[in-house]
This record gives C-alpha cells, sequence and structure tokens, in this order.
C-alpha cells in the first residue's frame, strides 16, 4: 500500500487563536527590514490621519505630507511583498504548495474583510482600507506563479493605464458611477474603480512588491537593483513637481491659455466626457492615481522597502530600527486600536494638533516593542495566521 507524501508546510503545527509565550515558542524568521518597512508605513498612515499638513514648499512641516497616500501606498507594495515570502519567496510555488499558498492568502483576506466591516461602524473619517486589501489579494492569486519580470511587467501596465481605466470605466459602464442606483451595491466595481484605493491603480504597487519577493530578500544584488531603480524613478516622476521654477506644467499652462484666447473654446476638455484630461492625468497629489504618483510613490516604496532590509543585515541595525520593526509586526492590531482611538479623538477630521499623533506613535513604538518581548505575535495577527492555517490545512496538535 503506498503512502502518500505529505509536504514540509502540511506537518507544520498551525497556529493557536490566541497569542503564545515567546519563551515556549521556537520563534520563526522574519526579516527585520520588512517588518520596519511596514513600521514605516503605520506611522505614516497616523500622521495622515491625524494631521492636516501645509501645502508643498511651504517649510519643513510639509514634508510630513509625504505620509499622505505615499504610506498606503509603501503599506501595498510591504503586502506584495508578503504575499510572494507566503507562497515560496523566491521559489514559483507549484502543485499543493501553491493551493495551501492561496487557501492561507484567502483566509487572511476573509479576516481583513470581516475586520473591515467592524471597523467601518465605528464612526470615524478614516476611510478603512481593509476590505480594498481583502480584494488585492483575492486578485494576487492568479500571480502566485508569475515570475519576477511578468509581474514588474503587469506592475508597470497599471501606472500607466490605471488612471485611464478608473475615469473612464465609470463613463462607460454607467452602472459603475458614483452616484448612480447600483454603485453602492456593486462590491467590486466599486473596488475597481470607485474608491480612494482603487485596485486597478494599487494592483500595480501590491504586483511590484510581488516581484521584488519573488527575487529573494537575501538578494542583495537585486535589492540594490530596487534601490537604484527606485530612487531613479521617484527622482524622474516627483521631479516635474518638486522644481518649481522652470517645471513642465507651467509651460503647459500657458500654452493652453494661450489655445483658449486663440479659439475660445477651453481645450483641456475633451468634448466627448466633459473631462479635463490634463487635470486628472497632470497631478502629483496623494491618491490623485496618475502614472506620476504611481511611478514615483511605486519607485520609493521599492527603495525604502529594498534599502531597510538591506540596512538590516548590518550587525547594529537591529537596534537602529527597533522603534519600527516592533510596530510593524503587530501592523494589522496598531491599525484597528488607532482607528478605535480616532473615533473619539477625530469625530469631525484631521486636526492641526500634533500632540494627538505623536501620543499615537509613541504608543504604537512602546507597546508594541514591550509585546513582542513576551509574544509571538500581536492579537489580530495570530487570529489571521489561525484562520490561514486552518483553510490551508495545517496539523493539529
Amino acid at each position: 500500500m503506498s503512502v502518500k507524501k505529505q509536504s514540509p508546510d502540511s506537518l507544520r503545527i498551525e497556529r493557536t487563536w490566541w497569542p503564545q509565550p515567546r519563551s515556549s515558542h521556537v520563534p520563526s524568521p522574519r526579516f527585520l527590514g520588512l517588518d520596519a518597512a511596514r513600521g514605516l508605513a503605520v506611522l505614516g498612515m497616523l500622521v495622515a490621519y491625524c494631521l492636516v499638513t501645509p501645502p508643498w514648499g511651504s517649510g519643513a512641516g510639509a514634508l510630513l505630507g509625504l505620509g499622505h497616500g505615499r504610506s498606503g501606498i509603501l503599506f501595498a507594495t510591504v503586502a506584495g511583498v508578503s504575499l510572494a515570502l507566503m507562497s515560496g519567496g523566491s521559489g514559483i510555488p507549484e502543485g499543493e504548495q501553491l493551493l495551501r499558498a492561496r487557501a492561507a492568502i484567502l483566509g487572511r483576506a476573509i479576516v481583513l474583510l470581516f475586520l473591515a466591516g467592524v471597523l467601518s461602524m465605528i464612526p470615524t473619517t478614516v476611510q478603512v482600507v481593509l476590505a480594498s486589501y481583502a480584494f488585492w489579494f483575492v486578485l494576487a492569486l492568479p500571480a502566485l506563479r508569475w515570475r519576477p519580470r511578468t509581474l514588474l511587467i503587469a506592475a508597470c501596465l497599471l501606472a500607466l493605464t490605471g488612471k485611464f481605466l478608473v475615469t473612464g470605466l465609470p463613463l462607460w459602464i454607467p452602472t459603475w458611477g458614483y452616484g448612480s442606483p447600483e454603485a453602492g451595491v456593486n462590491f467590486v466595481p466599486t473596488l475597481l474603480v470607485n474608491t480612494m484605493f482603487p485596485a486597478l491603480v494599487w494592483m500595480g504597487f501590491v504586483l511590484a512588491g510581488m516581484a521584488l519577493g519573488r527575487c529573494g530578500l537575501d538578494n542583495a544584488r537585486a535589492l540594490k537593483g530596487f534601490l537604484i531603480t527606485g530612487l531613479a524613478l521617484f527622482g524622474a516622476f516627483a521631479a516635474p513637481f518638486v522644481i518649481e521654477a522652470g517645471s513642465v506644467a507651467p509651460l503647459f499652462d500657458d500654452i493652453q491659455r494661450t489655445a483658449e484666447h486663440t479659439t475660445g473654446v477651453d481645450q483641456s476638455l475633451d468634448p466627448a466626457t466633459g473631462i479635463d484630461w490634463h487635470q486628472a492625468l497632470w497631478s502629483f497629489e496623494p491618491h490623485s492615481n496618475t502614472a506620476f504618483e504611481a511611478f514615483s510613490s511605486g519607485g520609493l516604496a521599492l527603495a525604502l522597502i529594498a534599502g531597510l532590509v538591506l540596512l538590516a543585515r548590518l550587525p547594529w541595525a537591529r537596534w537602529v530600527l527597533l522603534p519600527l520593526t516592533g510596530i510593524g509586526s503587530m501592523s494589522l492590531t496598531v491599525y484597528a486600536v488607532s482607528i478605535a482611538i480616532l473615533a473619539d479623538f477625530q469625530p469631525e477630521g484631521p486636526v492641526a494638533d500634533s500632540g494627538l499623533v505623536g501620543w499615537l506613535c509613541l504608543w504604537g513604538v512602546v507597546v508594541c516593542w514591550a509585546w513582542t518581548q513576551f509574544f509571538t505575535a500581536g492579537p489580530l495577527e495570530q487570529v489571521m495566521g489561525a484562520v490561514a492555517d486552518r483553510l490551508s490545512g495545517r496539523s493539529r496538535r
């Protein structure tokens, strides 16, 4: 009688529903640089939720504006790296390993969707992004077998065309538009085009992160390549909006005003759709979803992840990254608790006082560091891992 051979992953013990003491658990390897990148994204999101930052160029305080939109992009890119690590790392999953990886990722998506529903009932101005993350996880399932080059090509195509699709699809398909009777109940179209995080743009960041993860976080050469390329993309696509004098935008505006004065027609409006495509496509603003934002912020996210992973390889980096790694390893718990706190302090929108964001960041760093000294995972991270283990078929104790 033949005995069916089990994969190593199927022999691993499924996680319990509550965090285990670190002393009674053999810790699984973690990439401190990836935790640090995730922690940086969490702190940036807290800044974006709590502060009204001054416009770009008005002073040093304007630098905090980078947390708006860009921190979410960093988070999405880190999520893509995590998806690659959960499904084989630098190896392409096949057979039973692929099925288990897809089941585990689907389990995480279910937990995120459930938590998104709970957090959405809390009265706050924060738009909960977890439903979008769950949707992206599901969309990423077919891409688990793609190679890094394929993932990067798909990411670039979404960055180039995503804004056109997000703007055009609600016009071509009326039921997908804002204000239509069906728009509120069409879950998939809403997450594709009608949110602050449209999947037709933001899946590009997830796929780019998956490409980085597929190249291997222990591959120093690939990490350096992502670091250099990411910085180059950020510099190239952000430069027109950062340089105040002699930028392309004022020149374009002068040409447009001259044409309008000559013809008496607003040349920027598309006569078929009534859309100002120049205003829609030429923007560096957070959540504008243009190619400029996608390539610049996506490149910056890849550079930050690669740079932090490289930095974490140095012996002394553990102490330098300590304020970020604890909060990064418990990002889901911190996100949920922060929204609950903001419900009391942020009833009508972001506040100008930096005290709230300062206390939230300090709370996140200190409490998460203390928690990780005694427990293997955060409360919500443990539950999500337990659901993923049961769906993927890991053995019980």
